[in-house]
């Protein structure tokens, strides 16, 4: 998912994060083996976090860590489509981001205790922004 920009939460978000839908759409095996790595711009906690939110199964031990950054050489890459820049107004594909709403929506099923969600109910995510 080679359109990362280090350490950026935003764009790690809704530029990489989106790609991986396409990936799924394309190349579900692919997300499923445990030795396909994803080059995204954030491999901290925060980056775990929604790379397992979006069906990403990782972990920040070394043994499960399934994210990259930096420079790397592979065998086989995958190039999902890139991101159109949300300042003109026109950003990620509605495809990509209704993928990765149901990705979320999944996940949050999954982990939340049934007395704390109705299936079906609307689900609100709150992401806050640092203000820097």
């Amino acid at each position: 998912l080679t359109q990362p920009q280090w350490g950026a939460y935003y764009h790690f978000v809704i530029d990489a994060l989106t790609r991986v839908m396409w990936v799924y759409k394309q190349h579900p095996q692919v997300m499923k083996d445990d030795k396909t790595l994803f080059h995204v711009g954030m491999v901290n906690q925060v980056g775990q976090a929604w790379a397992r939110i979006v069906g990403i199964e990782t972990s920040m031990e070394d043994e499960k860590n399934r994210l990259l950054d930096g420079w790397w050489r592979a065998k086989t890459v995958y190039f999902p489509p890139g991101n159109a820049c949300a300042n003109n107004k026109r950003g990620a594909q509605l495809l990509a981001v209704e993928g990765m709403q149901t990705a979320a929506e999944k996940y949050i099923s999954s982990t939340m205790p049934e007395s704390r969600h109705t299936s079906g109910a609307p689900i609100l995510l709150i992401v806050q922004r640092d203000k820097r």
